[in-house]
């Protein structure tokens, strides 16, 4: 008798565990469906919103989606091109868009969708160069400020990103910066607490910022944004 109970206790501990994990792959298949038709939406308006010579335009997923850049700043002159969900290479399908605005500066933050998602750190590392070879091509007046990853803390369980491989991917942002004459702007290290994480004031869900987040990324880009 106990022997069955044990099998009946096992069979239905694996269905649970089955259905779970069904269910968390279901919850990802939903998540990316909707950052898909989400960002659908801003692509498609940014194809006609090209209108050239803006004096700053913020380029990224949605941690740069997130900020009203035109009123942090005080300016309609200053574009929000972050779009939820995006890699590296969405912002390579859709860099065209930024060509034709002409910027006076461009500040770019991406990469941590590349980690959430699992692709591969030399995909990743390609994109970036692809994107930075194209900014050199086609935007030669503009100032190009590669924003470092910002750190992730312990709350963020939606996606694979962790900070030692944020670590890496901002070594290698800097020393691609530098070799290029790019500015490259450290804000891994003023978001981080002692131990490497996102500050836990700074976001609710462990990698999106909350207001006093974007209120000290106003603070540290504010001189480039402004000279």
């Amino acid at each position: 008798m106990y022997k069955k109970l044990f099998i009946a206790s096992l069979i239905v501990n694996v269905l649970l565990i089955a259905g779970a994990i069904w269910a968390g792959v279901g919850l990802i298949h939903v998540a990316h469906t909707f950052t898909r038709i989400a960002g659908e939406r801003w692509r498609t308006q940014f194809e006609f919103l090209t209108e050239s010579k803006h004096g700053a335009v913020f380029l990224g997923d949605s941690i740069t989606e997130g900020g009203h850049w035109s009123e942090l700043f005080r300016s309609a002159e200053v574009l929000n091109r972050g779009i939820s969900g995006d890699t590296t290479q969405d912002v390579l399908d859709r860099v065209e868009q930024i060509y034709a605005l002409q910027p006076a500066r461009l500040f770019l933050m991406i990469g941590v969708n590349d980690l959430n998602q699992g692709i591969a750190t030399q995909t990743t590392l390609a994109n970036y160069r692809a994107l930075f070879d194209g900014f050199t091509r086609n935007l030669p007046k503009t100032r190009v400020f590669v924003q470092s990853v910002l750190p992730v803390n312990a709350q963020w369980r939606m996606g694979a990103a962790n900070n030692p491989d944020i670590n890496r991917l901002n070594e290698f942002l800097r020393a691609e910066s530098t070799a290029r004459g790019y500015t490259f702007v450290d804000l891994h290290e003023q978001f981080s607490d002692r131990s490497g994480a996102l500050r836990a004031e700074l976001s609710n869900d462990g990698i999106h910022l909350l207001g006093a987040g974007y209120k000290l990324w106003r603070a540290t880009v504010q001189p480039l944004v402004s000279e």
